[in-house]
């Protein structure tokens, strides 16, 4: 990390995206750097919200909090995930938790108590 988060230039890979070995190895070498990791450190999340913007906006930010985004990044895509399987009508092989966020289940469980 050069200590700056950008993830709207973050390089594309089709092969990681239409490979599943290649995902596999990447989420796998992935895991590896995130055990690795020995503490917190902060970085500069750099972002650009409008067409319009020519230069874009740093605000501060750590490894930490950018690891929180991107696992409710993942419920997110999960939820996507989750409609597809409805379509299919396979939905009944994922957890019932499945694209769903932690404070929302917890919410839901809360309720019927």
């Amino acid at each position: 990390l050069d200590g700056i988060v950008d993830y709207d230039a973050r390089r594309r890979d089709i092969d990681l995206e239409t490979s599943r070995l290649n995902a596999i190895e990447k989420i796998s070498s992935l895991m590896h750097w995130i055990d690795n990791i020995s503490a917190n450190r902060p970085l500069l999340l750099e972002v650009s919200y409008g067409y319009d913007q020519p230069v874009p906006t740093q605000l501060n930010t750590d490894l930490y909090r950018e690891f929180a985004y991107n696992l409710e990044h993942c419920v997110h895509h999960m939820a996507l995930i989750k409609i597809g399987f409805r379509q299919l009508k396979k939905h009944d092989q994922l957890s019932t938790h499945f694209g769903v966020a932690s404070s929302t289940t917890r919410h839901q469980q809360s309720t019927k108590a």
